[in-house]
Formats: structure tokens, sequence, C-alpha cells
């Protein structure tokens, strides 16, 4: 059983465990704010939202119209692939 409390006593005091975790249990709120400012995690994806911020008007269904596109852009993509001729003759016509 010491073994695995000293795994992870070491585990504790890596750099790697420091890296991830760079401060303690936030208390305050301002500990609360440097925490999310100093994690790029916890700046992007943020802990509370707004009621507003989740209506469709507000998002536009941005992550929908963004897979969409990008469906678009590989079919596009795959046809001119197969049909495409980059000669100077064929160029054009295949267009």
């Amino acid at each position: 059983m010491s073994d695995k409390k000293n795994i992870f006593e070491r585990f504790g005091d890596s750099q790697v465990w420091k890296s991830i975790i760079r401060s303690g249990v936030p208390r305050t709120r301002r500990q609360r704010m440097m925490s999310v400012l100093n994690s790029v995690f916890l700046h992007l994806h943020p802990v509370r939202l707004p009621r507003h911020a989740v209506k469709l008007k507000f998002t536009w269904c941005m992550g929908g119209l963004t897979f969409f596109l990008f469906l678009v852009l590989t079919i596009s993509g795959i046809l001119l692939m197969f049909y495409y001729r980059p000669t100077v003759e064929y160029a054009y016509t295949d267009m």
C-alpha cells in the first residue's frame, strides 16, 4: 500500500502534474479568475454562460454550418480529384 502512495506522491510532485494543475483549489473569486486565465483549456471553455448565449439566434448554428461547409468542400474536392485534368487544353473545360 505504501508503494502506491509513494507513486501518487511522486506523480503529484512531478513537473508533469505541475504543468497540468498550475494552482490548488481556487477559494476566492480572484483565484478562480486567475486559474481560468492561466489555463488554455479553461480559457476556451468557460464555466458559466449567460442564458442568451446558447439561443439559436445568437449562435446561428455555427457548429452545424461549419460541418456542412466542410462536407461541401470535401465532396467537391473528391469530385475534382476524379474529373479535373490539370493540362492547358482541358483545364478551362473541366471547370
